[in-house]
């Protein structure tokens, strides 16, 4: 048995430990540090084909990074100001588009109306559909935030959703041109997209729970990726081809003083003596978990039709396998 074979094996062994099913629809790859992959896939979809790591599936949240780092690259560029108050692009929304900085969205520290609430506005104004335009229009109907900038860690879709917009007023390209040319060309993602069209997936995806409302949101979700293409997402980030992998990892401050974990698009933490850049990402119908660690180059992305205890287990153990552990 090759050192691969074995690899491979134990990678289905800790899938196993976390507590997944032998029929467990599921994709994970490990990036290892001499730079090569795991791979480990399980289950089948709706329409009988096995699961694969070259499934393409809903990216959800995954897709944070991918914006946060278009942002950087602009940042470093001097084409943004991430002390820009949000009024710089959107002069007719209300007075707190003066208080709000670019950096305030990139935090989760906006202090914009959460989902449950702009979801129920944006019904209230009849958008049937979960689209980047229907979201900013509804946030632009509210008077006041919820808290004032700085002062509270409340995750943000229409956060992301708001900087992608400013990311394509700067670009002067649609997100999705941007995107392709900037991220997923370069690093030959082949089979990663943006996708905000009529059908509910791209052709030949892994389809989300028919029974919940599909997302057209860019920004905050949108991406449709596979496994292996997002390891290339990993291998990148961790040798900082973009040149602003230190600017993704910059963590801030609430207004307090108090320390916040949440980078750009990252939550950054210390396992075993290491740095661990972690997000998730999670749908009805697709949920995520994904790691890059700078100092010791390796990562993984790990795919699977649900959530929960599960997952965060076998993110635990591929943290600990990947670090060295204690």
């Amino acid at each position: 048995m090759t050192n691969q074979e074995t690899m491979a094996l134990q990678l289905a062994d800790l899938v196993d430990r976390a507590g997944f099913a032998p029929d467990a629809v599921l994709a994970v790859v490990t990036v290892n540090r001499d730079g090569t992959l795991d791979r480990h896939a399980r289950g089948a979809l709706p329409d009988g084909r096995a699961m694969s790591t070259s499934t393409l599936v809903y990216g959800a949240s995954q897709t944070k990074q991918i914006i946060a780092l278009c942002a950087a690259r602009l940042v470093q560029a001097r084409r943004l100001d991430p002390e820009a108050p949000l009024a710089t692009w959107f002069p007719d929304w209300p007075a707190w588009a003066r208080q709000v900085r670019f950096r305030h969205l990139v935090h989760h520290l906006s202090g914009m109306p959460n989902e449950d609430v702009l979801l129920a506005r944006m019904a209230e104004l009849g958008f049937e559909r979960r689209t980047s335009d229907a979201m900013l229009s509804a946030v632009a109907t509210f008077p006041d935030l919820q808290s004032a900038p700085g002062e509270t860690y409340a995750y943000s879709n229409i956060g992301y959703v708001t900087m992608s917009r400013i990311i394509e007023h700067i670009a002067g390209a649609p997100l999705a041109e941007h995107v392709h040319s900037v991220v997923f060309e370069p690093l030959a993602m082949e089979h990663s997209l943006l996708w905000a069209g009529s059908d509910a997936y791209p052709a030949g995806a892994n389809p989300l729970d028919p029974a919940q409302p599909t997302p057209h949101s860019l920004g905050d979700g949108g991406m449709w990726t596979t496994a292996d293409d997002f390891s290339r997402w990993i291998r990148a980030m961790n040798a900082d081809r973009f040149g602003v992998r230190d600017l993704m990892m910059t963590t801030t401050t609430m207004n307090d003083g108090t320390p916040h974990d949440y980078a750009w698009a990252v939550r950054v933490s210390d396992e075993y003596g290491h740095l661990v850049c972690s997000h998730g990402g999670a749908w009805w119908g697709s949920v995520s978990k994904s790691a890059w660690l700078p100092t010791r180059g390796s990562g993984f992305i790990a795919f699977t039709v649900a959530g929960g205890e599960p997952l965060d287990a076998l993110s635990t153990a591929l943290v600990e396998r990947l670090t060295g552990g204690a």
